[in-house]
Parts: C-alpha cells; structure tokens; sequence
C-alpha cells in the first residue's frame, strides 16, 4: 500500500525522536553502570535490558505509528539516529552525568566522614 508523502515524513521524524530516545536511554543505564560500578555481569544484564526495552518500543512503534507494518526507513532511521545522539550530546550529558555522579559520590563520602568522626568525639 502507498503511503502519502507526508505520512511517510512524519514517520520519519518520529522515528529520529525514537532514536534519541533510545539514546538518551542508554545515557540512564550510563549513569547507572558509573553509579553501581562496571562488573562484566552487571554490564551485560544491562545490555540485555537495554535491547529488550529498545527492541519492545520500536515494535510499539512501529505497531502504533504504522499500523504494524514494517518499514526498513524506519528502523534504520532510529537505529542511525540513537548512534548520531551518542556520537554528539550523548558524549557530553555522559562527561556532564559521570561529574555529577562524581561530585555527589564525594558529597556522600564526606557526610559519611563527618558523621564518623562525631560518633568518635572528635
């Protein structure tokens, strides 16, 4: 069946907003792994929740905006546009999340200390 041009336009856009999205995703679990620290099996329980998450939106997707009918344009559009996000402010938000996580990380540890050191009367 043919779709009208300007359909097709908007799927297009909605389907680079699903990619963001998706993007902006992977900043949170990101920001999760620096939190809670890299072991290989956290990382790939991630990974795995991740792709699951991914994979069931774009299956919404594509079932709620198109009527369930697969069109190649979109999944590579969101696919590129997740990947075009990380490469550019998905790099920047990370450097920006992992100084926050950082900074509050320290924040925790010196009312930790400071607790320690009132128990102990000094």
């Amino acid at each position: 069946m043919e779709l009208p041009v300007y359909f097709q336009l908007s799927l297009f856009l909605y389907s680079v907003l699903f990619g963001f999205c998706c993007g902006i995703l992977y900043n949170i679990f990101c920001v999760i792994r620096i939190f809670f620290g890299k072991s290989k099996v956290f990382v790939c329980v991630q990974d795995v929740i991740y792709f699951v998450l991914c994979t069931v939106g774009m299956f919404l997707f594509i079932y709620v905006f198109n009527s369930g009918e697969v069109r190649v344009y979109i999944i590579l559009t969101a696919v590129l546009a997740a990947l075009v996000y990380h490469l550019t402010a998905g790099r920047f938000v990370t450097g920006v999340l992992k100084r926050a996580v950082e900074w509050i990380k320290g924040f925790i540890k010196s009312r930790k200390e400071g607790r320690a050191i009132k128990k102990r009367g000094l």
